[in-house]
């Protein structure tokens, strides 16, 4: 991914700061604060490919910083040192770590703070520890929800079983309902969002389509609610239900494969059954194609049917609402 210009004059101030030209690297510094009001100190050590999202708005950082390759981080971050600058002491992040939006990062005097490879800091956490390699940690003050390890190990463990014959899902458009039935048998029922652009399966129309599918990947074991997710990988943000002016994907994500020419271009459209913070329009259509629900719904959804499980999307209202 190119550099944005935060990142890009951000990398010019300590370029600069490299050439012991100082004043040169202080002015595009206070340039970066005047257009995106963001403190990014000449002085850190940045490896590649490093993301400040949200045009690295209200992020924060004390000069006594490793930041390694591959991390993101998102607006309103503050990462603190309380300690002088070139002291041994220093707050280091590993390879390819997210940092949720509205964190605190201290690192106490005395003490340098370590956040490990490949881990993840939830949105407005408060992190005064050491965070070992692959885990989740969120909370004030944070501490560890689960390690990418585990998530991993059931992820490659139910895609290693039979698909699920056991349970169904019906989705009716016409009510925005979904029934969930087991062996037959309804066993719950919860209102949906299919797409406010109608139905139908063409490339490019974000309609929901319709007809026999079935769940092909499952994906998001065991992230808090509302976490996240970008090209179905896990962000580090974690929204309120109905966040202002939010609209991504969130909580978990069942990715629907059709199994009929009405629907062949559902996998390759990337049409998930999956959570949403706008949970004020449920019950109205309101995707871009996909299957909305609640995030305790989804979540529930997620845990009971397996890969596999079949999936039938209808123009018609369910039998028991007609």
């Amino acid at each position: 991914m190119s550099q944005r210009l935060p990142e890009r004059l951000w990398a010019l101030s300590r370029s600069l700061y490299r050439g012991d030209r100082r004043f040169a690297a202080r002015l595009v510094k206070t340039l970066n604060w005047a257009i995106h009001k963001c403190l990014l100190p000449e002085e850190a050590i940045v490896g590649d490919g490093v993301i400040l999202e949200h045009h690295a708005l209200g992020i924060v950082m004390h000069p006594q910083v490793t930041i390694g390759d591959g991390c993101r981080i998102f607006h309103h971050v503050t990462l603190a040192a309380e300690c002088a600058i070139g002291s041994e002491h220093r707050i280091m992040l590993g390879g390819n770590v997210s940092i949720g939006a509205h964190s605190i990062v201290v690192a106490r005097e005395g003490y340098s703070l370590h956040i490990g490879d490949n881990s993840i800091l939830g949105a407005g956490s408060v992190l005064t520890k050491d965070v070992p390699p692959g885990q989740v940690w969120a909370g004030n003050p944070a501490h560890l929800i689960r390690t990418l390890l585990t998530v991993i190990f059931v992820s490659l463990l139910f895609a290693g079983c039979a698909d699920d014959t056991r349970h169904r899902m019906i989705i009716s458009a016409a009510d925005q309902k979904m029934v969930l039935l087991r062996d037959g048998k309804p066993i719950a029922v919860y209102p949906v969002s299919t797409s406010k652009f109608g139905l139908g399966d063409r490339p490019g129309s974000n309609a929901t389509p319709l007809g026999r599918l079935r769940v092909k990947k499952k994906i998001g074991a065991g992230a808090p609610a509302g976490a996240v997710f970008k090209s179905r990988r896990p962000t580090g943000e974690v929204l309120p239900v109905d966040a202002p002016g939010r609209d991504p994907i969130v909580t978990r994500i069942l990715w629907l494969e059709g199994t009929g020419p009405e629907n062949r271009h559902a996998f390759g459209r990337c049409i998930y059954i999956h959570g949403t913070p706008e949970e004020r329009n449920i019950g109205h259509p309101a995707s871009y194609g996909c299957i909305r629900m609640r995030s305790s719904d989804v979540i529930g959804l997620f845990d009971t049917v397996g890969l596999g499980a079949r999936v039938f999307i209808t123009a018609r209202p369910l039998p028991h609402t007609r």
